[in-house]
């Protein structure tokens, strides 16, 4: 009687760790589809800033520099996942070349400066409420985002200090 108890126990366990096993494997696979679409986002971003008219006192280039450092950081994020396990993902696209079309007209370039900025947050919000560390990777591209919402935020002061926005 003891030993069905026994082996019952273990198959319950059994069962709730393969649950349990599932459930990681979900939350893995939800996790670099997170860091994925902050990627696509910033991605969106550098785009559409590298088509403003302004130079913002250097403060959009800069901007643009920082969100290029998080991009490729979570590039890397999905590479170290890949590497040590953590599911498998089809990674991240390289980053948008540079931008040679036409320019935006002055006020969609000073938009896209503070649509930006406002977006920046909440990908750090996204980026911060996943469990997974990506080797260190995903706490640099928040801190790259960080450094980009400080120029950004910099850039539309200059804006405001030179043309009365």
């Amino acid at each position: 009687m003891n030993l069905r108890k026994a082996l019952g126990a273990l198959a319950v366990v059994g069962l709730i760790g393969a649950g349990a096993n599932a459930a990681v494997a979900q939350n893995m696979s939800l996790s670099n589809q997170n860091v994925h679409n902050v990627a696509a986002s910033i991605g969106t971003a550098i785009t559409s800033l590298e088509k403003d008219q302004r130079d913002f006192d250097g403060h959009r280039v800069r901007g643009i520099e920082h969100l290029r450092g998080a991009y490729r950081q979570l590039r890397l994020s999905v590479g170290w996942a890949r590497n040590h396990g953590y599911g498998y993902y089809d990674g991240i696209p390289p980053a948008p070349p540079a931008y040679n079309g036409p320019l935006y007209g002055q006020g969609t370039s000073d938009q896209e400066i503070v649509d930006v900025t406002r977006a920046i947050p909440g990908w750090i919000a996204q980026l911060q409420g996943d469990a997974r560390d990506y080797g260190g990777h995903r706490i640099t591209a928040m801190n790259q985002l960080q450094a980009a919402e400080n120029e950004l935020n910099l850039a539309i002061q200059y804006f405001r200090a030179h043309n009365g926005y």
